[in-house]
Order: structure tokens, then C-alpha cells, then sequence
């Protein structure tokens, strides 16, 4: 009966329906459905409910009830949505902050293990070093005691044959206190290099914890429609 006007009906309108004053609204067949089945109360409900414009082709009253629920459901959801958001934010800067003073207080660790690491190396060096260096003194205070019977013995010097051996006790010595140096030198390095490894994978990882810390936070502050 209608169907001329129906036809330029706009966003899903598709029906026209006639109210018990007379009026001709433009509506889509669950709105049609509602005034069929509840007459004047549904009209009612959708005057009330549904926002309404003039369409400009009929003239004729448009009714938006799908489209008023749709975007308070969608609101709703995107309500929920943004809580749920902020709430996972906050969470996360919880964690990353817990993480980043773990992490401080492990290269805190690192930091006050790095001299006593050192010095035990150092310690340890020296001691071989004086070991080394007593047992070259005991080596040749045997030669020369050894040398001194026989000579007092034979009733002759050697004196040549004293200092050859005394000459390869103590560049047997020298080597010896050259590995000792060596040793400490490579292990001390290693040390460093251990404590600077260990110091830039923590700055490392500070870096990427602190970026995600933001990347939380913003999250945390996120607005509901941009507004709050």
C-alpha cells in the first residue's frame, strides 16, 4: 500500500507502517513487527526509545530504534573493552616494575662480586708466584751446597759447572713465574670480560623492560571514545 514511499527508505528501513494517529514512519520490519504485535505500545516505545529524523526524500518520519541499540550495546562492549585494557595495563606495570628491581638488584649483585673475584685471582697468582719463586731459591741454595761438599771432597772448583746450573735453574724459574703471570693475566681477563657480557645483557634487558613498561602504561591510561 506503501510501498512507493518504502522504497526510499534509508540505513534498512524497508517498511512503512501507519500509527493510530495517522502517521506514516519509516521503520525496518523488527520495529514493523513490534508495533504489529503491541500496537500503541509499541509505538509508544519506539517514539520513546528510538532517536528520529525526517526523511528527506518522503518527508516522513524515520525510526532508529535498531540503530540506538546497536550503539549502546557497542558502547557498552567498547566500555568493557577499554576497562579490561587499563586493568591488563596496570597488571603488566606491576610486573615489569617488579622485573626491573629484580634486575637492578641482580647487577647490584654482579657489581659487589666483581672486586672480590679479582682479588681472589690476584691472591692466587701471588701465591704461585712466591711458591715459584721459593722453590727456585731452595733449588739453588741445594746446587751450591751439593757443589761445595764436592769440591771440599775433590779438592778442586768447578766453578763453571756452578754457574751453568745455577744459569737453567733460574731460566727454568723465570718460565715458570712467566706462566703464573700468564694465568692471572688470562683469568682476570676472563673475569672482565664475564662482568662486562653480564652488564650490558642486563642493560639489554633493562632497556626492553622499561620500553614495555610504557607500552603498559599507556595502556593503563587508555580513554573511553578518546574522552575519558
Amino acid at each position: 500500500m506503501y510501498k512507493n514511499l518504502a522504497k526510499h527508505g534509508r540505513f534498512g528501513d524497508t517498511e512503512m507502517v501507519k500509527t493510530s494517529s495517522g502517521s506514516l514512519w519509516h521503520v525496518n520490519k523488527l520495529e514493523k513487527k513490534l508495533i504489529e504485535n503491541h500496537g500503541e505500545l509499541g509505538e509508544q516505545i519506539l517514539d520513546e526509545m528510538a532517536p528520529s529524523t525526517i526523511n528527506p526524500k518522503t518527508g516522513k518520519e524515520e525510526k532508529w530504534l535498531a540503530a540506538a541499540a546497536m550503539f549502546t550495546l557497542g558502547a557498552f562492549q567498547q566500555y568493557g573493552s577499554t576497562r579490561a585494557a587499563r586493568e591488563q595495563g596496570r597488571d603488566q606495570m606491576g610486573f615489569y616494575d617488579k622485573a626491573i628491581d629484580s634486575l637492578d638488584a641482580a647487577g647490584d649483585t654482579l657489581e659487589e662480586t666483581l672486586g672480590p673475584s679479582l682479588q681472589i685471582i690476584s691472591e692466587k697468582g701471588k701465591r704461585l708466584y712466591e711458591t715459584g719463586a721459593d722453590a727456585y731459591s731452595k733449588a739453588i741454595g741445594k746446587i751450591r751446597g751439593s757443589k761445595k761438599d764436592i769440591r771440599k771432597k775433590q779438592n778442586f772448583a768447578n766453578v763453571e759447572d756452578d754457574n751453568e746450573d745455577i744459569k737453567l735453574h733460574r731460566e727454568e724459574a723465570k718460565r715458570k713465574l712467566e706462566d703464573v703471570d700468564i694465568k692471572v693475566t688470562e683469568d682476570l681477563s676472563s673475569v672482565l670480560s664475564d662482568f662486562e657480557k653480564q652488564k650490558f645483557e642486563m642493560e639489554t634487558q633493562r632497556q626492553q623492560l622499561e620500553m614495555q613498561r610504557k607500552q603498559a602504561e599507556r595502556q593503563s591510561q587508555q580513554k573511553y571514545f578518546g574522552i575519558i
